[in-house]
């Protein structure tokens, strides 16, 4: 494959911050093109969810931070995973705060099959 930056349907603007700088360096080397911008997607230039994995674990360790990989997933973008990476903890959605609202939502599920008479599903 060639390392220029394949055709896309945005124009090429510079990362600004450290952050952005760093991520567009990690998918540079893993994608192995020339230059990557703030607006442009890992998947569409040539990015898989085997390259994200070794994205990832090179992220972590150059944050000194466990980066979820679903992040990276919902987070195509440099400029997209750099204003997410850059929340604060508290400001992230968490896996627990997930989990809290799915039992909550069986609970919610559970009551409204005791009240019809039915047998909860398990």
């Amino acid at each position: 494959p060639s390392a220029h930056r394949p055709e896309l349907d945005t124009d090429y603007v510079a990362p600004q911050s450290a952050l952005e700088r760093t991520l567009a360096a990690l998918w540079q080397e893993a994608l192995g093109v020339e230059r990557v911008g703030v607006h442009d997607n890992f998947f569409d230039l040539g990015g898989h969810s085997f390259l994200l994995v070794e994205v990832q674990g090179k992220l972590s360790a150059a944050l000194s931070r466990q980066v979820p990989m679903v992040a990276l997933f919902q987070h195509p973008t440099v400029q997209a995973l750099a204003r997410y990476l850059g929340q604060d903890e508290a400001a992230r959605p968490s896996f627990r705060h997930s989990e809290d609202r799915a039992a909550a939502r069986r609970e919610s599920i559970r009551r409204r099959h005791l009240q019809r008479g039915r047998r909860a599903p398990a």
